[in-house]
């Protein structure tokens, strides 16, 4: 399917839409009609990559079939992952000469983690991060001393959720009335 939004021709499938088109055509520098300008390719290239929502930007530049003097741009946006699942796991092993918490203490900790590439059409990144750690006292389990401890040193559990847009947009202008 081909749709002409706002000068720029769109060339896709109907399943393939990922982003809104508005959010695309904010991070293309490259106006029709405009003379090329090197500083404005490389912003497109750079604003398109860090939207996250695609693995690879390729910008090509062709001459115009007829007038030699107009560069026509075809940009090519290859789908990242829209949804990815994380989990990491870690051990440690501390240990202390402190009396109060016992010497061997093992550390368990599991991290998932969730990403969305795009929450709501617009290239949103949504982070959301899990963790559960404990602490083990070792001793009393292996009978050294240390016996009257609690097995349980540290307990942690945290969730932390983070969402990224991808232009800034200041409704209130407080960065417009402090930088002018």
């Amino acid at each position: 399917q081909d749709s002409l939004i706002n000068g720029y021709l769109f060339k896709f499938r109907p399943e393939d839409i990922r982003v809104k088109p508005k959010t695309i055509i904010n991070a293309i520098y490259l106006v029709p009609g405009e003379i090329f300008s090197q500083e404005n390719f490389d912003k497109t290239n750079l604003q398109l990559s860090s939207l996250g929502t695609y693995a690879f930007v390729r910008i090509k530049q062709e001459v115009d079939e007829l007038d030699p003097n107009v560069l026509n741009f075809s940009i090519q946006l290859s789908p990242n992952l829209k949804m990815e699942l994380g989990l990491d796991f870690e051990v440690s092993f501390t240990n202390r000469s402190n009396v109060g918490t016992g010497n061997n203490l093992v550390g368990l900790t599991l991290n998932p983690s969730y990403r969305n590439r795009n929450l709501f059409g617009g290239a949103e990144l949504f982070v959301a991060d899990f963790s559960a750690g404990v602490e083990i006292n070792i001793d009393p389990l292996f009978g050294n001393r240390g016996q009257d401890l609690p097995i349980y040193n540290t307990v942690d559990l945290s969730f932390q959720t983070e969402l990224f847009i991808p232009k800034f947009i200041d409704y209130l202008n407080i960065y417009k009335f402090l930088y002018s």
